[in-house]
């Protein structure tokens, strides 16, 4: 385990496999699905817009903040999530 202080590059992950089932069921009030609180990193920008180099990378396993500011988008039947990696608390 590693903690990190993350940047503002933008990370897209996929819930860990015992959240998924979380992250699938909606709240009546938004219908957005909950925010996972760990992941697997997708795909990370290059950099941040100071030039900063991402922390994480393509693969890690990572723990995201329960303060975080999260979005999703749905591809081909599957639910992703992306944030910028200063949500990303640990890597695992």
């Amino acid at each position: 385990m590693r903690p990190i202080l993350g940047t503002d590059n933008r990370v897209i992950f996929s819930a860990a496999e015992k959240e998924a089932k979380k992250t699938i069921i909606f709240t009546e009030a938004d219908n957005k699905p909950t925010k996972p609180t760990r992941g697997t990193v997708l795909h990370v920008t290059g950099e941040d817009k100071e030039g900063k180099k991402p922390l994480v990378k393509v693969g890690d396993k990572v723990v995201i903040s329960s303060a975080a500011l999260i979005d999703f988008f749905e591809e081909e039947g599957e639910t992703f999530y992306h944030c910028k990696e200063s949500f990303i608390t640990v890597i695992l």
